[in-house]
């Protein structure tokens, strides 16, 4: 299993949430440039196939607009993604 926490933004307050926004600091955030070349090494050392769970998480992950654009961007350099 892989999982990912994205962002720690959110467009919520939920009470229950372990990514509260009001720690979120965009500056501390990977840029995408950043998330492709860890991706991309990644890719060089594991078999991304192996993996049968990839979980996306946050926050709200599709806050990033990086990650809207399905099949382009951030994955499409490493495989190919389905939302």
């Amino acid at each position: 299993m892989i999982y990912w926490e994205t962002t720690r933004n959110c467009d919520l307050t939920c009470v229950h949430c372990g990514s509260p926004r009001e720690t979120w600091d965009i500056s501390k955030e990977l840029s995408t440039k950043e998330i492709i070349g860890v991706f991309q090494r990644l890719a060089e050392k594991i078999d991304f196939n192996e993996f049968k769970f990839f979980s996306l998480t946050g926050g709200e992950p599709f806050v990033r607009k990086d990650l809207r654009k399905k099949g382009t961007g951030t994955f499409s350099t490493v495989w190919v993604c389905e939302f």
